[in-house]
């Protein structure tokens, strides 16, 4: 049987209903507030994120009148997200995101709960070794 994950203190979905909502689950969606659907979104990508979870596109729509969408050419950030890393260094999402939650990792940036990946240091870092 499966196990019943609850929600944390503070948290809108429970991971499990998360899962649910990254794997198209009908229940899960269905326990989504529509008037809550950006917070939803913004959940959910933190969690693929942080999990080096691929979206499908079509899953989590960023379309919105209400944002104009710059793109900033990889070499010119400062921070890169972990699958703009994972792109950029030809390395997995997972081994990036298995560097960077080592508590000496030079090249790890937080905000809030996101980890964000500090171009210059991690281009150093890979310079610097023959294998990781």
């Amino acid at each position: 049987m499966g196990r019943k994950s609850r929600k944390r203190k503070g948290e809108l979905l429970s991971a499990e209903t998360i899962r649910g909502i990254l794997t198209g689950d009908s229940v899960a969606l269905g326990e989504l507030v529509v008037n809550k659907m950006n917070y939803v979104k913004t959940v959910i990508r933190n969690y693929a994120d942080r999990n080096g979870i691929e979206l499908d596109p079509d899953t989590v729509d960023d379309t919105s009148d209400e944002k104009e969408v710059v793109n900033v050419p990889i070499e010119k950030k400062l921070n890169l997200t972990i699958r703009e890393a994972a792109e950029y260094s030809n390395i997995g999402m997972n081994k990036i995101n298995e560097m960077l939650r080592n508590p000496m990792c030079s090249f790890v940036l937080y905000v809030g709960t996101k980890k964000l990946v500090k171009r210059k240091e991690f281009e150093q870092f890979l310079a610097g070794r023959m294998e990781i």
